[in-house]
């Protein structure tokens, strides 16, 4: 039996251990990325305000059911009649309930954020600092606050185990969340529904799961609601032009199925997405396996 020959690997070494003060490094860089992404989702935020605003009057219709004894016994006044409407009838809402609780949970988390940092920064003394007017009435005067000090409480806390970076992004993210579902807005790495057909969704759990996502280059601003009516050719003039990725293991669509790759995968620009949409499999077609 013919010995093996181990000379390739015995240049090899092991890695060096990182020390203290690169592992500190490193942490602090991941704590600047979420600043970073602070910074962003604030402004998202402060941009997508008025829109949201805006559809809070669409109305939903609903039925009233309520039973009032003095409408039993023919005590209701007339405004109160025309209020309630003849039971049964569907009639619009005061305004939209996503809305409203969307506005509620942006005016809520931006008070709280404000509270905290203004805390962590006792210079900063909260009642100072603090707009005239609610965040619920307006929390953009609030946004700015925030945007102008949370740099600073950043800097008071990245040593900490708990830097105010990573606390106000878990209070920030199901806010974006919800904000851009209402507004159809699609955030980076956002997943869609459909299978890709060319993998069939494979991933290390399985095939027919969901592997395409959106995603944007870093030159994109993502601080304001996305403009549905600026033409896609504008976009990818500018070279801000967003894509559509499958993450999938091992996805080879042919050539002249995609147009270019993004980090070696095949990815799709905004002009192909109508037809890329007529490809997707339904997810409900298929078994995950």
């Amino acid at each position: 039996m013919t010995a093996l020959d181990l000379t390739p690997f015995a240049a090899l070494k092991a890695p060096r251990p990182r020390t203290t003060a690169e592992l500190r490094e490193t942490q602090r860089a991941v704590t600047r990325a979420k600043l970073r992404d602070d910074v962003r989702d604030l402004n998202y935020l402060y941009g997508a305000w008025p829109y949201v605003c805006g559809i809070r009057e669409r109305g939903t219709p609903r039925h009233w059911v309520q039973h009032d004894q003095r409408r039993a016994a023919g005590m209701l006044r007339m405004s109160e009649l025309e209020r309630i409407g003849v039971r049964g009838t569907a009639i619009s809402s005061p305004a939209d309930v996503s809305a409203l609780d969307a506005l509620s949970q942006i005016a809520s988390t931006v008070t709280w954020i404000h509270n905290e940092i203004t805390r962590t920064l006792p210079q900063y003394r909260a009642e100072v600092w603090q707009p005239p007017r609610r965040a619920s009435l307006d929390p953009r005067s609030w946004i700015l606050i925030v945007l102008r000090l949370l740099p600073q409480a950043h800097a008071a806390t990245i040593d900490d185990d708990e830097p105010i970076a990573h606390w106000v992004e878990h209070r920030l993210a199901p806010v974006v969340s919800v904000v851009a579902r209402l507004l159809g807005d699609a955030r980076d790495g956002q997943e869609l529904a459909g299978i890709c057909p060319w993998c069939t969704g494979r991933t290390p759990k399985g095939t027919h799961f969901p592997t395409m996502r959106i995603h944007y280059p870093a030159e994109m601003d993502l601080g304001q609601p996305l403009d549905p009516d600026t033409a896609h050719a504008e976009m990818a003039g500018r070279g801000v032009e967003p894509l559509i990725v499958c993450h999938g293991l091992s996805c080879t669509p042919p050539s002249t199925a995609y147009g270019q790759q993004w980090k070696g995968m095949p990815a799709w620009a905004a002009r192909e997405w109508d037809w890329l949409a007529k490809q997707l499999i339904d997810p409900k077609a298929g078994d995950h396996r």
